[in-house]
């Protein structure tokens, strides 16, 4: 994935022959990207930033084999969190407002602010197409346990339950079932009882409940990390790939969920 993705970024798309790279245009308009994202419709989504540190979008044109030039949107420096949805069009937020990118007009429109901005939380979208945030932080560093689902056609932002522990930075993925299932995420607990952002991982996981919005206790990982790569297998397990303990990277760290024992267990790392 991330050499698909630093490949593609460099000017390379792959070639009409299984293995085989051709060269293609760079990315137009972007200093640094955020996110590239493949859409319903097949194109491809660059949101990063542009030169006058404004966040900016660019689609591929797969016909002519070059990047369109890049949209700008009216939000500036800050922290972007790049979401798509199921709807095609991609959201993203931040601390001081929300824009929609669609990338077959390639425009922006404003979105709804959510109940409780924040950042650096976990999201999925859900089986009815709705979209799911919980957790993350806000500019009181403390972190959240609140969580909110978004209506992309209505443009709403619905408070939902919250989720038993305060996480920054978990990892959140739908279920064959429809359910959520959220992992890992970190806090320092401090004397007084509340949270602030820190670097200590979470072991404990917890599912959201759609149909009756609620949330249960899951699972905890054998070996907790923060900023796992989670991954949904056809067999509905679930694979948690790398991740950090503290300031530490852990990349060779893999676990694997077994939905049905609810249990975790280690695999052998990636070569």
């Amino acid at each position: 994935g991330l050499a698909l993705f630093a490949l593609l970024l460099a000017g390379c798309a792959v070639g009409p022959r299984p293995g085989n790279w051709e060269a293609s245009a760079p990315v137009r308009g972007i200093t640094l990207v955020e996110r590239l994202l493949s859409v319903p419709d097949g194109s491809v989504v660059a949101i990063g930033a542009a030169p006058d540190h404004h966040a900016a979008a660019t689609v591929f044109d797969s016909v002519r084999s070059e990047w369109r030039p890049a949209i700008e949107s009216p939000l500036v420096d800050g922290v972007w969190t790049v979401n798509p949805l199921s709807d095609g069009e991609v959201l993203v937020t931040s601390l001081d407002a929300n824009w929609r990118f669609r990338p077959s007009t390639s425009s922006w429109r404003p979105a709804a602010a959510m109940n409780h901005q924040r950042f650096d939380y976990a999201s999925t979208s859900l089986a009815d197409g709705r979209f799911f945030v919980c957790g993350g932080t806000d500019d009181s560093r403390l972190a959240l346990a609140s969580c909110e689902i978004y209506e992309p056609s209505a443009d709403r932002w619905v408070r939902t339950a919250s989720m038993s522990t305060p996480r920054f930075g978990p990892l959140a993925t739908t279920l064959p079932d429809g359910r959520v299932f959220v992992t890992g995420g970190a806090f320092n607990p401090t004397q007084d009882g509340s949270f602030d952002l820190g670097l200590d991982p979470i072991d404990t996981s917890e599912t959201f409940n759609p149909a009756s919005a609620t949330f249960s206790a899951g699972p905890a990982f054998l070996d907790p990390v923060t900023d796992p790569t989670l991954v949904s297998l056809p067999n509905g397990r679930l694979l948690a790939i790398g991740g950090r303990q503290g300031f530490l990277p852990r990349s060779q760290i893999t676990q694997e969920l077994d939905p049905v024992t609810g249990r975790w267990s280690l695999r052998a790392p990636p070569t």
